[in-house]
């Protein structure tokens, strides 16, 4: 997880792409932008998925498991985001889309918002 946010910290086009698409300005990114967009979400749920399974066989506990399950419930409220996971193109486990589609059907009350950098004090490469 770490080295996904490393490399998106790390570039200021992912920055700036993974900004349009929190602050519901994916519509405004050129088709290679979206198409990098998508990359960026399968690597990202990819990764969740792992710790999915290390959730559900025990390994991760559940106050370790929830901040992700929120993370995906706000990240799943993203259109992009929503119709790529049910997509044929994605290569999810039939139980973890389940738990996708439940998120979608029943996101979390108190689940995850996206910060925008401004809130940081930082400019948002996004705007």
């Amino acid at each position: 997880m770490a080295d996904w946010h490393g490399t998106v910290a790390d570039s200021p086009d992912l920055v700036r792409i993974w900004g349009a698409h929190m602050s519901d300005g994916a519509a405004a990114l050129t088709a290679e932008e979206r198409a990098r967009l998508v990359w960026l979400i399968a690597q990202y749920f990819t990764i969740v998925e792992g710790l999915y399974r290390q959730h559900v066989r025990g390994f991760l506990p559940p106050d370790s498991w929830l901040p992700y399950e929120k993370t995906l419930s706000g990240l799943l409220e993203k259109p992009l985001t929503s119709q790529f996971v049910a997509s044929a193109t994605s290569a999810f486990s039939g139980d973890f889309r389940q738990l996708c589609a439940r998120l979608i059907e029943s996101p979390h009350d108190d689940g995850w918002q996206y910060t925008d950098l401004e809130t940081f004090g930082m400019p948002n490469p996004a705007a």
